[in-house]
């Protein structure tokens, strides 16, 4: 009866709306914002300051848990906010918490934000943001950066949508258009701050994913913070049932603003180019009648030309069931408008293609044109469990191949380049290292409240326009187990690039 007095003396207090809204004197204010943090309402920075975003999240917290808010954060709301933060429920409702808030300092920063609900949603076609390793995920411009969610449901045949947001300096992210789509798409970023979205439609989401059209949006007017107006292009029509684009695509985006995506078709492999300020685009075939399909392609814009990494995504039935052999890395290269390509690695005579025991033996994982003029990829090995990092100088035909000393249970590795050194990014599925190409000098990211399983990773770099001016690194980390769904958590990090030169400094090992 005690409490049932309280809650309702509580609630005729907060409906009590006084003269002028803020917060009463003698309240720790980054405390307030701490624990509105932790309990999943975003205040803003952390800075002790009482402005309209701590004020907006105080509110969303007392209308979602008590209903009604009086507009004035008072030493009683102060006490209610506090009690709500160390209880599993609140008013009989269940109380939702985000153990990773923005947690910064000077040298990096984990931040949870929004994701998809689902993983792979059952009986749907689409999946959530994590899906598709070989694209541009995170963009940033001056001191906003952008990304997206891939927002799905449970029911089937349903389109997802691919909802843009962005991130100014500390600010809190900020939605903006939706965009319907099958999959993840790619987001490049120009020189003068426009977005450019390429997204896979489809044609009827009832029947099936991988039929429908590849659908370009310019958000011209990205880097002054609009990103929901656009100027929209469908680059390739559907066509009935019939596959015209394949939705594993890749794309990225030069300093001087070309822009090339690719994908492949059947047994061959294009790729589309075009200026940002024209409207044609160049269609080339960089590959045909090679015997595989080739997906999931990394094209990145060379000097000379262009250069593309994909793998062997064959669809074959064994036994009754639908398998998919990985087992070659393929590059392509173009150059005074010749197309070549190479196997980079092929174990299709391995025991394990042979005898159907292993359906996965290679993995590739990133392709890098760096500011000395070579071409970097990175692929792995399974049947020998190896990351192999090949190297070339831009042109030359031979590369030069290095084993990675790694530890085992690595996912995926991402090449990074600041001030003209090479750097990996390492990740296994809950851990996440740099680490130097020169001397192998290591170190770990390591966060207590860092949950996520089945890490992909995504960069802000110069393949997706971002430039080497700011002094933060952006990284994308995206939930790929489906166990953490509904609702898995994702962050985005940010790593001070001075904190990563002194940390991996390129000193002897002794």
């Amino acid at each position: 009866m005690k409490k049932l007095l309280l809650t309702a003396t509580l609630l005729f207090l907060l409906s009590l709306k006084p003269l002028f809204g803020g917060v009463a004197k003698g309240l720790d204010v980054k405390e307030v914002q701490t624990m509105l943090a932790q309990l999943c309402f975003s205040p803003g920075p952390i800075d002790g300051v009482w402005g309209a975003k701590t004020e907006k999240a105080a509110e969303e917290f007392f209308t979602k848990y008590f209903t009604i808010y009086g507009g004035n954060f008072r030493h009683l709301e102060f006490k209610m906010l506090k009690a709500s933060s160390r209880s599993k429920k609140v008013a009989g409702k269940k109380v939702e918490r985000c153990k990773l808030p923005v947690v910064e300092n000077k040298n990096y920063s984990f931040e949870k934000i929004p994701g998809s609900k689902f993983h792979s949603p059952e009986g749907g076609l689409s999946v959530g943001t994590w899906w598709g390793y070989n694209q541009s995920k995170i963009v940033r411009f001056r001191d906003t950066v952008f990304t997206y969610v891939i927002e799905n449901d449970n029911k089937l045949g349903t389109k997802s949508l691919m909802a843009l947001y962005k991130k100014k300096g500390n600010g809190t992210w900020t939605k903006g258009a939706s965009l319907p789509c099958s999959v993840p798409g790619n987001i490049l970023v120009d020189s003068n701050g426009g977005l450019h979205v390429l997204v896979h439609e489809p044609e009827n989401a009832y029947k099936s994913s991988s039929n429908g059209s590849l659908e370009y949006y310019y958000f011209k007017e990205a880097g002054r913070g609009n990103i929901d107006s656009y100027l929209h292009e469908t680059i390739i029509y559907k066509s009935h049932g019939k596959e015209t684009v394949n939705k594993r695509i890749g794309a990225s985006i030069s300093p001087q603003n070309e822009i090339v995506l690719a994908f492949g078709l059947g047994t061959s492999e294009y790729l589309y180019s075009k200026k940002v300020d024209t409207n044609k685009w160049k269609k080339m075939r960089a590959g045909a009648n090679l015997g595989h399909n080739f997906y999931y392609p990394y094209p990145i814009i060379t000097p000379s030309g262009y250069s593309i990494l994909a793998i062997q995504d064959d669809y074959v039935i064994h036994k009754g069931q639908a398998k998919n052999p990985y087992h070659i890395a393929i590059y392509f290269e173009n150059t005074g408008n010749k197309w070549s390509h190479e196997y980079l690695l092929d174990n299709t005579k391995s025991q394990q293609a042979v005898d159907k025991t292993e359906w996965k033996t290679v993995d590739i994982s990133d392709i890098y044109y760096d500011n000395a003029n070579n071409i970097h990829v990175i692929v792995r090995d399974r049947v020998k469990d190896k990351w192999f990092h090949y190297t070339k100088e831009l042109g030359k035909k031979t590369w030069d191949i290095k084993v990675l000393k790694t530890k085992s249970n690595l996912k995926w590795i991402r090449i990074i380049e600041l001030k003209r050194k090479v750097f990996y990014l390492l990740t296994s599925s809950r851990e996440i290292f740099l680490m130097s190409a020169k001397n192998n000098r290591t170190f770990q990211l390591i966060n207590e409240n860092f949950k996520s399983r089945g890490i992909y990773p995504y960069i802000a770099s110069s393949k997706n326009g971002t430039t080497d001016n700011s002094d933060f690194l952006d990284i994308l980390i995206l939930n790929g187990s489906s166990k953490s769904y509904p609702d898995a958590p994702n962050y985005y990090l940010k790593i001070s690039k001075d904190f990563i030169l002194q940390e991996l400094a390129e000193k002897d090992n002794n």
